[in-house]
C-alpha cells in the first residue's frame, strides 16, 4: 500500500513537472513570435518593442483563462482565477495553443495572423471534440494535421481542405494564383479560412452543452488532471532540494564501482579495445554510405545536366518549390495581406458566437 501511494504521488508530481514544461514551451513559442514582430510596435499602438512582444503572450493567455480558469505567470504558479471558464485542463490548453502558433509561425505566416491561428483552432478542436463526442486531445490532433495539410485529418467532421477547395476560396479573396504554386504561407492561410467557414456548425458547441453527459465526464476528467497537477505541486518543492542529493549519490556509487574494478584488477581499457572490430566495422559501414551519397550527388548533377541539353519538347518536368508570386501579391514568406484580413474577419465573426455562448 505504502508502494502505490508512493507511486501516485511521484505520477502526480511528474503531471507537476510536466506542466512547467508545457509553461516554459509556451512563452519561448510566443516569446519568439512577439520577437520577430517587434518592429511593428508603433504600428500597433504599443509603448514600446518589448510591451509589444509580450503581448503575444498575454493575450492569449486570455483566451487560457476563460477556457481553463486559471491565470498563469511565466514561471508556472497557476492561479485559479474564480471567473467562469469551461473547466479545462491548462496543461492540454496551453501544449496546443503553443503548437499552433509555432507551426503556423514555421510556415511563414504572419505574427499576428500566427496568433490568431492559434486562437480559432484551440477554440474549435474544443467545440469539434463537444460537438462529435472526441476527446479534446484528438479534437486538437486533428486540426493540427490539418494545418500541415493532412486533409484527411478533418475529412471525418465535413470539412474539406483538398486543393480543389482552397482554390475556390483564393478566387473568393482575390487570388488568381494556382494553389499548387502557392508558397506554404499562403496555403495554410487558405486552410484556415475553409476550416473556419466549414466549422459554423460547431460554434460555440462546448459551452452550449456544458451540462451535457458527455461534457461533463470531459470536465470530470480534466478537473482530476487538475487536482493530481495540485497534489503534485505540494511534493515539487521537496523533490527540488532532494534531487541534487540523489544525483550525488549516484555519481558516488559510480566512482566506488570503478575503484572497486581497479581493486580487482578489471581494465576497462581492455573491455572497450575488445568492441573495436566492430566498431571498425561501423565506420566502414558509414564510409560506404557516405560513398553512396556522392554517388547518388553525382548522378544529381549529371541529370540536370542532361536537363539543360535537351529540347523544348522533351523538357523533363521538375517539382520545384515556388520563390516568386505571379502577380497575385503572394511574396516568399508572410502570406498574403489580404487572406490576413480575411481571417481576423471571420475569428471576429466566429469569437462573436463563441462570447455569447460562453456568457
Amino acid at each position: 500500500m505504502v508502494k502505490r501511494v508512493a507511486s501516485q504521488l511521484y505520477k502526480f508530481t511528474e503531471t507537476s513537472m510536466n506542466f512547467l514544461e508545457t509553461v516554459n514551451y509556451f512563452e519561448v513559442a510566443m516569446r519568439d513570435i512577439g520577437d520577430g514582430a517587434a518592429a511593428q510596435w508603433k504600428e500597433n499602438g504599443y509603448a514600446s518593442a518589448e510591451a509589444y512582444a509580450e503581448s503575444f503572450s498575454e493575450r492569449a493567455k486570455q483566451l487560457t483563462a476563460k477556457m481553463t480558469g486559471y491565470s498563469i505567470d511565466k514561471d508556472g504558479n497557476a492561479s485559479y482565477t474564480g471567473m467562469k471558464n469551461l473547466g479545462m485542463d491548462p496543461d492540454e490548453v496551453l501544449q496546443y495553443q503553443a503548437t499552433y502558433a509555432q507551426i503556423s509561425s514555421s510556415m511563414g505566416v504572419a505574427e499576428e495572423s500566427a496568433l490568431n491561428f492559434s486562437k480559432a483552432l484551440t477554440m474549435l478542436g474544443a467545440d469539434w471534440a463537444s460537438l462529435r463526442n472526441l476527446t479534446f486531445e484528438q479534437g486538437w490532433e486533428k486540426f493540427a494535421s490539418a494545418l500541415a495539410g493532412q486533409s484527411r485529418a478533418v475529412r471525418s467532421l465535413g470539412i474539406d481542405i483538398t486543393n480543389a477547395t482552397l482554390q475556390e476560396y483564393a478566387y473568393k479573396n482575390g487570388l488568381e494564383q494556382a494553389v499548387s504554386e502557392m508558397n506554404q504561407a499562403t496555403k495554410a492561410q487558405l486552410r484556415l479560412l475553409a476550416i473556419l467557414d466549414q466549422s459554423k456548425v460547431a460554434y460555440g458547441d462546448l459551452a452550449n452543452t456544458i451540462e451535457s453527459p458527455s461534457n461533463q465526464i470531459r470536465m470530470f476528467q480534466q478537473n482530476v488532471s487538475n487536482l493530481g497537477r495540485v497534489i503534485g505541486n505540494l511534493f515539487l518543492p521537496i523533490l527540488q532540494k532532494t534531487l541534487p542529493w540523489i544525483n550525488g549519490m549516484a555519481i558516488a556509487l559510480q566512482r566506488m564501482f570503478t575503484w572497486i574494478g581497479n581493486m580487482l584488477g578489471i581494465k576497462f581499457d581492455s573491455i572497450n579495445s575488445s568492441m573495436g572490430g566492430m566498431s571498425d566495422e561501423m565506420y566502414d559501414l558509414v564510409d560506404g554510405a557516405d560513398d553512396l551519397a556522392d554517388g547518388i550527388g553525382a548522378a544529381d548533377k549529371a541529370a540536370k545536366k542532361l536537363n539543360k541539353t535537351l529540347q523544348g519538347w522533351h523538357e523533363i518536368n521538375n517539382i520545384t518549390t515556388n520563390d516568386s508570386s505571379s502577380g497575385s501579391g503572394v511574396g516568399i514568406s508572410g502570406g498574403n495581406p489580404l487572406l490576413d484580413s480575411a481571417i481576423a474577419d471571420a475569428l471576429g465573426d466566429y469569437e462573436k458566437v463563441w462570447n455569447e455562448a460562453f456568457e
